[in-house]
């Protein structure tokens, strides 16, 4: 599990400091950006097979729970790129 969380921190970082460095190129930013949704849905999967596998039933409502947000919040991530592509946020980046 801790690999796996490993992964999805790399992916963030990776697609904040392509953010940071106000140089995002649209191919790299879309790149990164389906890293941290890959990344994170395999977290999901893995949040619900733990689940399934708890002895503990507050254990397994706590990961439920986490693996239920995350998943909410991956929802609306694939769009997202495709919105700040389209309406100028790269744009603004480049040229502050």
């Amino acid at each position: 599990m801790t690999g796996h969380w490993r992964v999805l921190d790399e992916a963030a970082s990776a697609f904040f400091h392509c953010m940071e460095r106000r140089q995002p190129v649209p191919k790299v930013f879309v790149s990164h950006a389906k890293f941290v949704l890959v990344a994170g849905h395999k977290m999901a999967y893995l949040g619900d097979v733990l689940a399934r596998s708890a002895d503990d039933e507050n254990a397994r409502d706590w990961v439920v729970a986490s693996s239920n947000r995350l998943c909410t919040s991956l929802k609306v991530q694939p769009t997202a790129p495709y919105i700040a592509l389209t309406s100028g946020f790269i744009a603004c980046l480049r040229n502050p």
